[in-house]
């Protein structure tokens, strides 16, 4: 089991990979009494307006690669966090980048014998300014990019939410895997027939803390968002 509490300035030394880090820091986060768990600090990911990226960055599983994963973190989307078009959020993947096996992300299609991703995704506000969330998945079968998997769920911007998500990943060659997403604990999205690898080698090599604007369209303005407690383990736990 993992805890990244983002209580110490050197906390992100914690993750394998690191890009942009230009736009996260280690600050004092929103208080609000929905993220009862929060410490007095966060991580700040920040988006510049004209710019696709704000936090890249990777906490590695090669030395275990499991084939079934948990994760939770505290997420907090501030009142500038209004997107032009769809984004990424964290989630778990195996791009094996790289190597030959390389796959799962940027138009990189996955065919089952290289990588996948289940990335998160928000989307553009709502008529009330709230953003749907869900999964962006690189999958056996789909097009040139990846497929949405929207959770039924909103979020409400200047407010601290709990992500869950848990991953099964398929029997090699059939369309059985297991994806879930929960929102301060109620189950949001259910899923069971995902399609990732079709060889046993290919399994879970990182949860990607991807926060990206777009495809192809950059940030309208400088936007904002909070990352907090995130929590990793090869088990479903809701506590």
């Amino acid at each position: 089991m993992t805890l990244i509490s983002f209580n110490e300035q050197n906390v992100l030394e914690s993750f394998s990979e690191r890009f942009h880090d230009d736009h996260v820091s280690i600050e004092a986060g929103p208080a609000s009494e929905s993220n009862s768990e929060s410490d007095s600090t966060a991580c700040e990911v920040f988006f510049p307006s004209g710019s696709h990226y704000g936090a890249d960055l990777s906490y590695g599983l090669e030395e275990t690669e499991p084939e079934s994963m948990y994760a939770s973190y505290w997420l907090y989307l501030d009142e500038t966090f209004q997107p032009a078009t769809d984004g990424k959020l964290p989630g778990f993947a195996g791009r094996y980048a790289g190597t030959e096996r390389e796959g799962g992300w940027g138009s990189r299609v996955t065919d089952g014998t290289n990588g996948w991703s289940a990335r998160g995704v928000f989307d553009t506000p709502d008529d009330d300014g709230n953003i749907r969330i869900g999964n962006y998945v690189y999958h056996v079968g789909m097009d040139t990019y990846g497929s949405h998997a929207w959770w039924d769920t909103s979020l409400e911007t200047e407010r601290w939410y709990k992500i869950d998500q848990y991953i099964e990943l398929n029997t090699p060659g059939e369309s059985d895997g297991v994806l879930q997403g929960w929102v301060n604990q109620n189950r949001v999205y259910n899923s069971d027939d995902w399609h990732w690898r079709d060889t046993e080698d290919i399994r879970i090599q990182e949860f990607w803390c991807n926060f990206y604007h777009g495809n192809t369209d950059p940030a309208p303005q400088d936007m904002t968002a909070y990352m907090d407690k995130l929590h990793i383990e090869d088990e479903r736990n809701q506590s």
